[in-house]
């Protein structure tokens, strides 16, 4: 994962993701331009000591980057990083994408539950959180139901980067040259829901993406459901997951 700090960018304070907050409450919406200017080059990720900047103090908190690396004031995780061009080129099967994502810095899902690198998303919801051009490459399988012979098992492709201002997310079929979206969008919205009593799982936790950041998750519900045209709202769901 490369994370490129923009000129007048703070230096961002590698913390725990915070605690998921009670169900329908949005814990972030669009993120705001840093106002610190300038920026430090020699980076210690160990270091847990208060650091001057700009007249303020920042205490920056250590978090796991086993592969990181410090190149003055680049930070770059770059052992099984997937890049843009990995997205646009590698057109493989379904069984032929999964032996090459093994050991890579992917962010895994299946039927809406995140398998495995949830940390890597972590990585970059805190990095696009202060401000950091930073990206992320997820996949997606569909796996049908035991006797569903209507559907056919799929796996699709995401790659969402922030620029420090707007977030730009590609999808397409692992096996297909062409996209079947490409949009920006100006929110990352995140919610922790309550599952309805008697569900495989107690929460679902989301982050979507959106132009309002004002949205409750009552109001991504009422346009996935609702009939009503002036319910519809553009956002995409880009990270699920279930847990007790």
């Amino acid at each position: 994962m490369k994370i490129e700090p923009k000129k007048n960018s703070k230096t961002p304070a590698y913390a725990a993701v915070a605690s998921m907050l009670a169900a329908s409450t949005l814990i972030s919406g669009c993120i705001p331009k840093p106002q610190i200017s300038g920026f430090l080059t020699n980076l210690d990720p160990s270091s847990t000591e208060d650091v001057a900047y700009a007249g303020d103090e920042q205490v920056i908190t250590p978090m796991p980057t086993d592969d990181l690396q410090i190149e003055g004031d680049v930070m770059i995780c770059d052992d099984g990083y997937v890049t843009e061009d990995d997205f646009d080129n590698y057109i493989c099967s379904i069984d032929e994408a999964n032996a090459w994502m093994a050991g890579k810095r992917i962010p895994l899902f299946k039927n809406l539950v995140c398998e495995s690198g949830e940390e890597y998303w972590d990585e970059f919801y805190i990095a696009a959180k202060e401000g950091f051009s930073t990206s992320v490459f997820c996949a997606k399988s569909y796996v049908p139901e035991k006797g569903d012979k209507d559907d056919a098992p799929a796996l699709y492709f995401y790659f969402l980067s922030f620029d420090g201002e707007t977030y730009h997310v590609k999808v397409r079929d692992c096996s297909k040259k062409e996209l079947d979206s490409e949009k920006d969008y100006s929110c990352l919205l995140h919610f922790d829901v309550d599952n309805p009593e008697g569900a495989q799982y107690a929460h679902y936790d989301v982050y979507v993406l959106a132009n309002d950041a004002s949205l409750t998750w009552e109001d991504i519900e009422r346009s996935n459901f609702s009939s009503q045209s002036t319910d519809l709202i553009d956002h995409m769901v880009i990270y699920s997951n279930m847990y007790d």
